[in-house]
């Protein structure tokens, strides 16, 4: 079984294959591959509807020559009560070729220069923390 992640990103092919060895019923022997994709760029997604596009966008542009795609995509959600009002979710889409099926993250506020950064359209987050020391 060949599985597709939409980035070449090694820590988000990391984090499917790490997932994915939890269910070795549903992913038998299965071979992760990180593969180059062209998703339209919001910078950092900074709503909830920019990330899951995102993830979906990454899943299906990783659905070749394999069983499924699979894409990652971290982004910002307004959150009332928050010191910042966001807090950073990420999204999973898993294309089997037919269905998408989608799953989010426990979501954590990140410190307020980050967000600065980030809201700002300056950076995204790994951007932001190097800028920032």
């Amino acid at each position: 079984m060949k599985l597709n992640v939409g980035s070449q990103n090694q820590i988000k092919v990391a984090a499917v294959r790490e997932a994915i060895r939890r269910y070795p019923g549903l992913f038998p022997e299965a071979e992760v591959c990180g593969v180059e994709v062209d998703v339209e760029l919001y910078g950092h997604p900074k709503n909830l509807n920019e990330t899951v596009e995102g993830a979906i966008a990454r899943a299906k542009q990783a659905f070749r020559d394999c069983d499924y795609g699979f894409g990652l995509e971290g982004g910002l959600l307004e959150v009332p009560h928050t010191k910042s009002g966001y807090m950073e979710i990420g999204a999973c889409a898993v294309y089997d070729g037919k269905d998408i099926y989608l799953g989010l993250s426990p979501a954590f506020e990140w410190p307020g220069s980050v967000n600065d950064l980030i809201v700002s359209g300056q950076a995204d987050a790994s951007q932001a923390f190097y800028q920032l020391g």
